[in-house]
């Protein structure tokens, strides 16, 4: 799924997810966690561009994604 949904390559990291849900008082309620911890991605051959944004901004995002997760270590 992930791999058809953004045009990048995950170098590096590891991901977890956790969903629940269930019927209270004829409501669905539910809840999703994603964790990713040391994260590292990079363009995919060919792709300039990521979540719509133009080649430089693309470029820009990545990096600032990258060092988002270097300081989150």
């Amino acid at each position: 799924m992930y791999e058809k949904s953004l045009s990048v390559n995950v170098d590096a990291g590891t991901a977890a997810l956790a969903t629940k849900a269930g019927v209270n008082t004829g409501m669905i309620d539910g809840a999703v966690t994603l964790q990713i911890d040391k994260l590292k991605i990079s363009p995919k051959p060919g792709e300039t561009k990521i979540l719509g944004l133009d080649a430089q901004t693309s470029g820009y995002a990545i990096q600032g994604i990258n060092a988002y997760a270097r300081s989150c270590r």
